[in-house]
């Protein structure tokens, strides 16, 4: 994942949420599906209801996640994580804090210092400090004890690995 290239999809991907929480747009699932590279890996998935505003109800086969929570984001004040922190109290940066705590895990900020792929989707869920965003990791990582072979994330940065089954 040497290539800048491959970051200026993510970039451009954040620049444009930034923008659009900034005037309050609110963003269709359509219009968020447009906006995905095609190429990112996503788990295999099958639908249970389909809603007329295109949201879905989906079953996903297992796979494994790297997570942050805003509370345990904001107690990590080292480096250019001092800025990050600094953005927690606004809300509309909130997120975007988040997405870039896990890009850095999956871009190689990690304790072996590995590059991973973008995956989909991007979980989010809670409210406040209390606000958990996830990524999903490569399917390298999806087996039973998968998730055990990912790349460690730094000591004490709030990121926790785990596997799911949804």
């Amino acid at each position: 994942m040497s290539n800048n290239s491959e970051y200026k999809g993510i970039s451009d991907m954040l620049t444009a949420a930034q923008r659009d929480a900034k005037v309050g747009n609110i963003i269709s699932a359509d219009e968020m599906l447009k906006r995905t590279p095609s190429d990112l890996e996503t788990p295999k998935y099958r639908v249970l209801a389909s809603r007329k505003n295109g949201l879905e109800i989906r079953r996903y086969d297992q796979f494994s996640v790297c997570s942050v929570t805003m509370k345990e984001l904001s107690g990590n004040t080292s480096g250019s994580d001092k800025e990050s922190a600094a953005k927690l109290s606004n809300p509309q940066l909130s997120g975007a804090t988040s997405f870039g705590a896990l890009a850095g895990y999956l871009f190689g900020k990690n304790e072996q210092s590995k590059a991973m792929k973008m995956t989909t989707p991007v979980f989010t869920e809670g409210e406040g400090d209390l606000k958990k965003m996830s990524f999903v990791l490569p399917s390298d990582y999806w087996t039973d004890g998968g998730v055990n072979e990912a790349p460690k994330p730094l000591s004490d940065n709030g990121k926790r690995r785990k596997e799911v089954s949804v």
